[in-house]
């Protein structure tokens, strides 16, 4: 089942929505500290998703500008064609037809509207896809695919001005489609990101700032949030969208571990959640309010506003 964050569903400053579809997946969206320095058409304009499947994982961003209807055709023209049970790989006729296809409809869409700002919206695409210690990814535009593994942090893509949403036939996607192929160790992270990210980071690089994150991230969640507040240490003149894959041994916790999960009476922007005695709390919006529970499970919880009706019947 996918699991979709959309732009137009975070649109306040220094507001974080952080959802974790699947022990050691995580996704996280902000709309940003501070406004963008330049005109912009929609407050959000990134859109974040992740599919996990029995035979894969797969994460997708996409940025766009202009207005959000070309980031949220990219996603969904990705998501339709997965569906819930991503592929172990993707070859590059597939990666290229993908892309093109996504293209297309793109500009069926925006030609179609009255507003000239919308009829104009683009966007960039980047997607990971990850099975057993594969990683297969794939990106047009600067939102960045990054690894981070053996305590070294790596940028597969580099910055590219060619946008989803551009007249392209299938041969020019081709020959800008930037695409590959890494081996993943066991303790490798997966990130997906939003410009947004690798802008404001606060170190030298991006794949040195998804680093210093993810050293000290203990879960898929700690990493995607960590990633957004790295880049509000920054300054986050931008929306940041983050997509994670935590390493098999980090991403859940611990077998037979009792989950404590408190959501106390607060103001509609927070809700708290910890996971086990003396373990991290963590914030983020919430529709409702209730009083502790036990469960036993071998996976953290994150109560957000996306999936608080799901764990809603749980809580006892």
């Amino acid at each position: 089942m996918p699991a979709v964050l959309w732009g137009r569903q975070c649109d306040g400053y220094g507001d974080v929505v952080v959802t974790e579809p699947a022990p050691g997946v995580a996704l996280a969206l902000t709309r940003g500290l501070h406004p963008k320095p330049y005109r912009w058409v929609d407050p959000n304009e990134d859109v974040v998703a992740a599919v996990v499947g029995p035979r894969a994982t797969l994460l997708v961003v996409a940025d766009a500008h202009n207005g959000a209807l070309a980031s949220e055709v990219a996603v969904q023209t990705v998501l339709d064609h997965v569906g819930d049970d991503p592929p172990e790989d993707l070859d590059d006729k597939e990666l290229v037809a993908l892309f093109a296809h996504a293209g297309g409809t793109i500009l069926a869409e925006t030609s179609a509207r009255a507003d000239h700002q919308r009829r104009e919206s683009r966007t960039t695409l980047s997607l990971a896809l990850i099975a057993d210690h594969r990683l297969r990814w794939a990106a047009l535009g600067d939102s960045p695919v990054l690894v981070v593994q053996a305590g070294r942090g790596q940028e597969l893509t580099s910055d590219s001005s060619h946008f989803v949403g551009w007249p392209m036939a299938s041969f020019q996607v081709d020959r800008v489609l930037q695409r590959g192929r890494l081996a993943l160790a066991d303790d490798a992270w997966v990130v997906v990101a939003s410009d947004g990210f690798s802008n404001f980071t606060v170190a030298a690089t991006a794949a040195l700032g998804a680093e210093a994150v993810l050293s000290q991230a203990r879960y898929a969640a700690d990493g995607a949030r960590g990633l957004i507040e790295h880049a509000f240490a920054g300054g986050a003149g931008d929306n940041v969208a983050t997509a994670v894959l935590a390493p098999p041994l980090r991403g859940s916790c611990p077998a037979g571990r009792t989950t404590r999960i408190v959501l106390e009476e607060c103001s509609p922007a927070e809700s708290r959640y910890a996971c086990g005695k003396g373990r991290r709390a963590y914030w983020s919006r919430a529709s409702g309010l209730a009083r502790a529970s036990r469960l036993p499970t071998s996976s953290p919880i994150i109560i957000d506003r996306t999936a608080f009706s799901t764990f809603l019947p749980l809580i006892v």
